[in-house]
């Protein structure tokens, strides 16, 4: 565990409870043992097969802790960015203009134009978008052009292969 604990790996944000994740496993092994040798457990070794299955439980444990923290250190932008973010996933769109994305996600959390700035400046730091040549100055009798954005080609690329839990669990 400790790889992922050090500074810039997936759980460095999250030292203190990474730290006790190897004991959650160890315990849901020892109840899993229990459980299954319910009058002689406690004199019998715990075989491999089963810390293997508290392995298994420790990964959904884990994965739900990790979008559960994720989620509670997430400001309003960040949010806003996860909500524009699947716009474009949703529409699999590969060129947008910030006028399109306003029309089609107006809501009270953003409520006007100027609202989607911060959100697509998210996305465009984490290289999700990138801005067009900014657009021309306001025409003379009209609205100011809309920036007009590229999405990512990985954006729409699906991020892992799904198997089925019998499959071997990978490595740390």
């Amino acid at each position: 565990m400790e790889p992922r604990l050090r500074p810039g790996a997936a759980w460095s944000h999250i030292v203190d409870w990474g730290s006790k994740y190897v004991g959650a496993v160890v315990r849901i092994a020892g109840l899993l043992h229990l459980a299954e040798h319910l009058h002689d457990g406690w004199g019998q070794p715990i075989d491999a097969d089963t810390i293997e299955r508290a392995a298994l439980i420790g990964d959904y444990y884990a994965a739900h802790a990790l979008a559960a923290f994720d989620d509670m250190s997430a400001d309003q932008s960040t949010r806003n960015a996860r909500t524009i973010l699947a716009w474009i996933e949703r529409t699999g769109s590969s060129a947008f203009t910030k006028r399109e994305v306003f029309r089609a996600l107006k809501s009270s959390q953003l409520p006007t134009a100027a609202d989607f700035d911060p959100p697509l400046s998210v996305l465009e730091a984490h290289g999700y978008l990138r801005q067009l040549d900014p657009p021309a100055p306001k025409r003379a009798g009209g609205r100011p052009p809309s920036p007009s954005f590229l999405v990512h080609p990985e954006v729409h690329r699906p991020a892992a292969s799904v198997h089925p839990i019998t499959a071997v669990r990978r490595s740390a």
